[in-house]
């Protein structure tokens, strides 16, 4: 629920206790989704030159697709984990 909705009475939109703590969590966000990230760019970018070489350019949809799949795999399995910790802090 958000802040306005779990506070009671209901606060202003300019009450400054909204915004206390906006940046709490973040930490763990940026340790968790970094390396995912570089991880899914980096293996998109093997993919994809591997494919390139392999049927050409002229399948470029197909190629991003194929590689945008295979990417997706090794970046879930970096960012579940991370995930699962955070909802269970929830």
């Amino acid at each position: 629920r958000c802040r306005l909705e779990v506070a009671s009475p209901r606060p202003k939109i300019t009450d400054p206790a909204l915004y206390k703590d906006v940046w709490a969590g973040i930490g763990p966000l940026l340790v968790a989704s970094t390396p995912a990230a570089s991880v899914f760019f980096g293996t998109k970018s093997f993919v994809t030159a591997s494919l390139k070489n392999q049927l050409g350019p002229e399948y470029r949809q197909l190629i991003t697709v194929l590689s945008v799949a295979g990417a997706l795999v090794p970046c879930w399995l970096i960012k579940t984990p991370s995930e699962v910790l955070k909802t269970r802090r929830q």
